[in-house]
Parts: C-alpha cells; structure tokens; sequence
C-alpha cells in the first residue's frame, strides 16, 4: 500500500538524487571550462575567446541548475541545445584569433 510517507521519502530521495548530481556536474563544468581557459592561454588566443569561453560556462550550468530529471521533455531540450554549446565555443575559437 502507497502512504503518505513513503510518498514523502520518494521526494526526498529524488532531491537529495538531484542536488547530489548537480554538485558533481557544476565541479565537472568548472574542470571543463579551466581546461579551455589554459587551453586558449596555450595558444595565444585574445580576449573574446575568453568572453565566449564564458558564455559556454554560462550556458552549461544554466542546464545543469534548470534540468529537471522527472521530465524527459526538459532533459531533451537541455541535451539538444548543446549543438549551442559546441557553436559558441567555435565562434569563440574563431574570435580569438582576432
């Protein structure tokens, strides 16, 4: 039989699920985004490399902090925005050489 408190317990494992993930991912983004940052130092790239490098950082953890893991809908749209993610990175690969 389904009670009130197994109903409760199920939403506080699924947030303690979420808020965990969601820790590991942002340390994951930061690790990225220092590897691009040293990369783009590495060869010389100008400032709006950086700018972009930036707007990626940006763009990745608003889908880490908006994915909602109960909706298939909203993590499909998170992973297909990534062709974004890609786009700004070269485009910021591309300005850096200006």
């Amino acid at each position: 039989m389904f009670s009130p408190t197994t109903k409760r317990a199920k939403i506080l494992t699924q947030n303690n699920f979420t808020q965990t993930h969601t820790h590991t991912h942002t340390h994951t983004l930061t690790g990225m985004i220092s590897n691009l940052a040293l990369a783009g130092y590495a060869s010389g790239l100008s400032m709006p490399y950086y700018v972009g490098i930036g707007a990626v950082g940006g763009h990745l953890l608003w889908q880490i902090w908006s994915a909602d893991v109960n909706d298939s809908k909203n993590l499909w749209a998170r992973f297909n925005s990534n062709k974004y993610a890609g786009a700004l990175v070269t485009a910021a690969i591309v300005a850096g050489h200006f």
